[in-house]
């Protein structure tokens, strides 16, 4: 068996030893790289964020279209033969002329009972103190509104004719007049009743505003679940501004929202300026609703917010205290809140 001369001997443990050492230079240079990855890169941690409190005044509205609907019916037929002369439109007050037939005017006056027979001396009834009420509200009676056609009924029938230019008869025929519910309004002339048209009796005649109208907001489901009760709605119509709240909210049959609109003190939303609105079935006017109020006080950035256990919110102060807040309004992702002064300070992002 041959056997290795020394200087074979001696290569071996050279190559050995420079194994050795290659793999411990492999060892050290990954050690270094890990201390290196998880030596912190800075010796103290960022300061925090802060920011001053400040007072703001926050509040949102959107725009809206309330869609109102007035149900009319019909209040009068004609009872008059001949040429229809003229048809009125517009708001029509006591003692205006709703159309004409062969030159005679057919007048409006206050009223829920129909009128049925001619008003002259010495009857009574309901259909006479409307007469009476028509009478004093223009300006020709003063008496007692009593139902009672006495002289001096006939005399401010007389005075009435005169103004109006048609014979002093003291008589009001029951085919001259129609008694409208409520007035000034807008009143509808039926389709039947048109100029240069023939009439012969028994034709439907006017028709009237009868029973509430209806005010509403059909709006997304997004914007209903933004709308409290009574929210504030203001509607603009025509130089008229009308101050009004939201109500109850219903779903229709078409799976879209619905929101009462609702006037203050009990009454609709146009209050005494109604008859100002058009006569038709279904119209719609613009509007806004408010879904924020106006709120204004100190004010800090929602994410400085922060809530505890039992839900009160805090708020950390730049020397660290911890400040409880009560919120009062947020839009926008600023917060209104009591509890801090203008000029504080706190953290602006706070620890969830």
């Amino acid at each position: 068996m041959a056997t290795d001369s020394p200087h074979t001997r001696f290569a071996r443990v050279i190559l050995v030893l420079a194994a050795f050492a290659v793999v411990a230079a492999l060892a050290w240079w990954a050690g270094g790289l890990a201390l290196a990855r998880d030596e912190p890169t800075s010796a103290t941690s960022a300061a925090p964020t802060t920011v001053e409190v400040a007072e703001q005044t926050i509040g949102r509205e959107s725009a809206v279209t309330v869609t109102v609907t007035q149900p009319y019916s019909q209040i009068a037929t004609n009872v008059m033969s001949g040429v229809v002369t003229a048809v009125s439109e517009g708001v029509i007050a006591v003692g205006d002329p709703l159309y004409e037939v062969s030159s005679i005017a057919v007048r409006a006056l206050p009223g829920d009972v129909p009128f049925y027979r001619d008003l002259e001396l010495g009857l009574q009834g309901e259909d006479v103190k409307q007469l009476q009420h028509g009478l004093n509200e223009l300006g020709f009676y003063d008496a007692s509104i009593d139902g009672k056609f006495g002289t001096e009924t006939r005399a401010a029938v007389r005075e009435w004719q005169e103004d109006i230019g048609v014979e002093r008869t003291g008589t009001v025929s029951w085919s001259s007049v129609v008694a409208v519910p409520s007035l000034p309004q807008h009143v509808r002339i039926a389709d039947e009743i048109f100029v240069a048209g023939v009439v012969s009796g028994g034709e439907p005649s006017v028709l009237a505003q009868v029973g509430e109208r209806q005010w509403q907001l059909r709006v997304s489901d997004s914007l209903a679940s933004q709308i409290t009760p009574a929210s504030a709605v203001s509607i603009d119509y025509q130089g008229y501004t009308w101050e009004a709240t939201t109500g109850n909210v219903t779903v229709d049959e078409n799976q879209q929202s619905v929101v009462t609109v609702v006037g203050t003190d009990g009454v609709e939303p146009c209050g005494s300026d109604c008859a100002e609105l058009p006569a038709d079935e279904l119209f719609q006017v613009a509007a806004s609703v408010t879904l924020v109020p106006d709120a204004t006080g100190p004010a800090v950035p929602a994410a400085a917010i922060s809530t505890d256990a039992t839900g009160a919110a805090h708020v950390t102060m730049a020397d660290g205290t911890d400040v409880a807040v009560t919120v009062v309004a947020a839009q926008d992702g600023i917060v209104l809140v009591d509890g801090l002064d203008v000029g504080d300070t706190v953290i602006a992002f706070a620890s969830r």
